[in-house]
């Protein structure tokens, strides 16, 4: 491939694409989009035709894969919400053009959401002929289905664990407000962070989650510790799973936790803790903005007696739910078998 750049004031910028291959055929194109596409068009065409062809990075690769010319089967595959107000499903403006834009959801043969939630909103907003269909985008390997379970009493007493991102979107906290509730009555309570700061704003939310720890005077109590290679063992060895969340596509940390038998309280946002959560069996749901709720369902499962090694095996049990036999199930029958028809 071969890119032309022309200077402009503030540098240089590709002005011409030629892509060349080996058996001759060249293209000349516009900009890097159209040289996807022809990307996609040769794959297919040397494969027979025919083939299908997912759109998971909506805003990079959904107009590509509409624009190729040879016979495909073209589907659209959401991670997260697709609105921008993250609790007006039904008339907050819609965030990926692939759905907004009629033209590209009309030459779209199937769109895959995370969550039934999610699919049943959109095809309510839609009024699309297009088929919507929910497949979770996390599965539980056989491996660790078949791992024994852990009691609770083998476990570090009163560790909360958040696994997230500390960025605007998951409302930290909110959480760390949850626990400060929480740890006021029981105060051997502990919580233990595992996430990285958002460096586009500055750290800004990671700067006040230390803001509030120091002022709350909850160091001994809330640990910040960063990244780690064995997730599997920090599961292990917790109690429970805290979730704050603005919005969420799935909660891939929820279905991680819960096949370790970790219950979890959240908030009940859009979308993925509801598709995964069953309220007083596998951990709670709490509305959203609810913190003195959120603090009050910590206390409730530490101070039952009986109730965290309940939740824990309703956990364990919601996790097989999620296993990667019935997930794959789900592909074959919603997407594969269809083609063949």
């Amino acid at each position: 491939m071969e890119i032309t750049y022309r200077k402009r004031a503030n540098g240089v910028v590709a002005s011409s694409y030629r892509l060349q291959l080996s058996d001759g055929r060249q293209w000349h194109l516009l900009n890097q989009e159209q040289a996807y596409t022809v990307f996609l068009d040769c794959l297919n065409r040397d494969d027979g035709e025919g083939g299908t062809f997912i759109s998971d990075r909506s805003n990079h690769t959904n107009r590509p894969m509409l624009n190729m010319t040879t016979k495909a089967r073209k589907l659209e595959h959401f991670h997260n919400i697709h609105f921008a107000d993250y609790h007006d499903p039904m008339h907050s403006p819609l965030t990926y053009p692939s759905i907004a834009e009629s033209d590209n959801l009309s030459r779209t043969d199937m769109v895959i959401t995370p969550t039934r939630a999610q699919a049943q909103d959109m095809a309510q907003r839609l009024r699309t002929q297009v088929p919507i269909v929910a497949i979770p985008v996390g599965s539980v390997t056989p491996a660790q289905l078949a791992q024994p379970h852990i009691p609770m009493d083998q476990r570090q007493r009163g560790q909360i664990l958040i696994v997230a991102r500390m960025y605007y979107e998951k409302h930290l906290d909110d959480a760390l407000w949850a626990f400060k509730r929480a740890h006021d009555q029981l105060p051997w309570l502990t919580l233990t962070i595992y996430g990285y700061g958002d460096g586009t704003t500055d750290h800004r939310d990671e700067k006040l989650l230390h803001k509030i720890v120091d002022e709350q005077h909850l160091n001994d109590c809330v640990t910040f510790a960063g990244y780690t290679n064995d997730i599997g063992k920090v599961y292990d060895q917790s109690q429970l799973l805290l979730l704050s969340s603005r919005y969420e596509g799935f909660v891939l940390a929820i279905l991680e936790a819960a096949s370790h038998g970790v219950p979890t309280v959240s908030y009940d946002t859009h979308y993925g803790p509801a598709e995964l959560i069953q309220p007083g069996q596998s951990g709670e749901l709490l509305p959203y903005g609810d913190v003195n709720g959120l603090g009050d369902a910590i206390i409730k499962t530490f101070s039952t007696q009986g109730r965290l090694t309940a939740l824990s095996a309703g956990a364990y049990a919601r996790a097989a739910d999620f296993s990667q036999e019935r997930v794959w199930a789900r592909w074959q029958e919603t997407v594969i078998a269809p083609a063949g028809k």
